[in-house]
């Protein structure tokens, strides 16, 4: 932890909002959310748009006020305190730097609204200048930036005011692909270096794979789960989850039994003995999650089960193949095309797969 940059725990107890709650169906943006952050930890809100995570990151700011729960940030409740007393820093889509102000300006805003001195204000600039490689360009004006220079000092401005809690909203959405890369890989040093607690809203799988310690992932206002990053791609815990995050095949079957939490199931044939959810039962019908990369093709052989390719595309680093296996249609990723043989569309393969990769989840209501 770097000197003089706190950190801080921060606590969502059953956190709601409701707009419109007059009319006659109101909008329950977030509903119940309940999660606690710990200190220096970087947590991740992901999830499709309209979820509620742009919503639940403006409560946490204070830019909207909950209709009930409870916001604890290092045990004070600031729920009802406004933005600028909260000791929190907020980094923007749209950087919102001041377009008629110098980046020194920019930077030193917030602390020239704290009322510090002339040189409290040049030594805390020229600190966060340096650490955000901008020493030489004090005096430019935004317009003469590139977005990946205007996104430092956005980030500079917010963490000059000594933050307890820093802020994202999915601040790399403007910048081009490779930036947005270097930039999130920036951040996430940055954060790890300072031991800041941050928040970070994205709709960006990639992006919160890499840059999170947790995911919460939202649907509906609500939290479908949180893991790390391992756990939610390895694990998801609802076909919501296994659906939004990368690429699944949903191999339907059926809880043969189901004893010590674990269940018999068929799966392409094969007969496998899985950890199940809880609540599942014999005679369930169940999804066998296989992600595409856990899927192994070869020539036909006795004992596999078989299938048809339907597409291949050659990506150079990898293959990605539609196999027809019975009436099912899977999604297969292959990484190594030059360690094996490529298989041309319509050729007979054979199907196999890791046991210790299947996740079983229950089927939704309204499949996938």
């Amino acid at each position: 932890m770097t000197e003089g940059i706190p950190d801080a725990s921060l606590v969502l107890e059953s956190l709601t909002k409701v707009f419109d709650e007059k009319a006659r169906t109101p909008v329950r943006a977030v509903d119940g959310v309940s999660l606690s952050i710990a200190r220096g930890e970087l947590i991740t809100l992901l999830g499709p748009s309209g979820c509620g995570k742009t919503t639940t990151l403006r409560i946490i700011a204070g830019f909207e006020f909950p209709t009930s729960g409870r916001i604890l940030l290092d045990g004070r409740d600031i729920s009802q305190v406004p933005p600028n007393k909260r000791e929190t820093g907020m980094v923007f889509q749209s950087y919102a730097l001041f377009p008629h102000l110098s980046v020194f300006e920019n930077v030193a805003y917030g602390l020239q609204l704290q009322k510090r001195s002339t040189a409290e204000i040049k030594d805390a600039v020229d600190v966060v200048l340096h650490l955000m490689n901008l020493v030489g360009m004090e005096q430019r004006m935004p317009h003469q930036l590139s977005g990946g220079q205007q996104q430092r000092v956005a980030l500079a401005r917010a963490l000059v005011v000594k933050p307890k809690l820093l802020l994202f909203d999915e601040p790399l959405s403007n910048l081009d692909a490779k930036l947005r890369v270097q930039m999130r890989t920036e951040i996430r040093h940055l954060q790890q270096r300072l031991g800041i607690t941050g928040v970070y809203v994205t709709h960006d799988q990639t992006e919160a794979m890499t840059l999170s310690d947790r995911i919460v992932v939202m649907n509906k206002g609500r939290v479908e789960q949180v893991g790390t990053p391992t756990e939610i791609y390895q694990r998801p815990a609802s076909v919501f989850v296994a659906d939004f995050i990368g690429r699944a095949n949903f191999v339907e079957s059926r809880a043969a039994t189901v004893q010590a939490e674990c269940a018999m199931v068929r799966v392409l044939g094969q007969m496998l003995h899985l950890p199940c959810p809880e609540g599942v039962r014999a005679g369930n019908e169940v999804y066998a999650v296989l992600r595409p990369e856990a899927v192994r093709l070869s020539e036909p052989r006795e004992g596999l089960p078989q299938g048809q390719v339907r597409q291949a595309t050659y990506l150079g680093s990898q293959v990605e193949y539609e196999v027809e296996v019975g009436d099912q249609m899977l999604t297969v990723v292959d990484y190594e095309p030059w360690s094996g043989h490529v298989f041309a569309e319509g050729a007979q393969v054979a199907i196999s797969f890791r046991h210790d990769s299947v996740c079983l989840l229950p089927q939704a209501a309204n499949g996938v």
